[in-house]
């Protein structure tokens, strides 16, 4: 535990150290605290006595959970601060949106991508939103306001898919989907994996949920019936991700 003498004076290494490593009896002054070393660490004058008195104070910690708990919010405050840098400024956002009302589809598809993009960030994704919201709120036409509305909505509803790992079991339905002998199946399953494909992250879960799939085909009948599909799928993932094209031609 921190030795307690005199009243360490306020947000000193010290105050802020007691307050990160309470044990969650106050939750709100943590996350002031937190706040508050983040909002020091940017400050040039004081960064680097800040991090030298918090890395003494951390080794004089005799309680290991106190100590992890206050490496986690030093790793956690330099990460939130450089998340911040990197977010997307306003005159980004401002492209994006003006690419979003344009009238070309290929431009309003790109900047779609892009708003996704900008919204990845857990860390900044409620600033990035703000921002965006800012921008579309000054605009004129209730057209165009509706646009960044919808692209907007689109972009938090592909990011809430991306937070869930791909189920195998869909995985497998869909490769045996592509050698359906309803064309419409087949044309539907080819059409999805297409999108995981030409998505980098959708293609990282569609990698582990192959593996996975894989993995746990056990019975040799299902082995020979999806062996070679998912192999194929397997391959057109690999050279995807090397930036080759798919083979155009895939076995239906």
């Amino acid at each position: 535990m921190l030795r307690r003498t005199s009243r360490p004076a306020k947000s000193s290494p010290t105050s802020l150290a007691q307050d990160l490593t309470g044990k969650g009896k106050d939750k709100g002054k943590e996350e002031a605290a937190q706040k508050k070393l983040e909002e020091m660490l940017n400050d040039p004058a004081q960064r680097d006595r800040l991090m030298r008195e918090l890395e003494r104070i951390k080794k004089e910690l005799a309680d290991e959970q106190a100590k992890a708990k206050l490496d986690d919010a030093m790793k956690n405050a330099e990460a939130n601060n450089l998340a911040k840098k990197n977010a997307p400024k306003k005159d980004e956002l401002e492209r994006i949106a003006n690419d979003l009302k344009s009238k070309n589809a290929e431009t309003e598809k790109a900047a779609e991508r892009k708003l996704r993009d900008a919204l990845k960030d857990q860390r900044t994704r409620a600033q990035v939103e703000k921002d965006f919201n800012d921008i579309k709120d000054k605009m004129a036409d209730p057209g165009d306001k509706q646009k960044l509305v919808d692209a907007l909505n689109k972009a938090k509803d592909e990011l809430a898919k991306l937070d869930k790992p791909l189920d195998p079991k869909e995985i497998e339905k869909l490769v045996k989907d592509l050698k359906s002998k309803d064309a419409k199946a087949a044309e539907e399953a080819q059409k999805k994996i297409d999108e995981m494909l030409n998505d980098p992250d959708m293609r990282q879960k569609l990698a582990k949920a192959l593996e996975e799939l894989m993995k746990n085909i056990k019975d040799d009948t299902a082995r020979k019936d999806l062996g070679d599909q998912l192999k194929d799928l397997k391959n057109q993932l690999a050279k995807k991700n090397r930036g080759r094209r798919p083979d155009q031609h895939r076995q239906r």
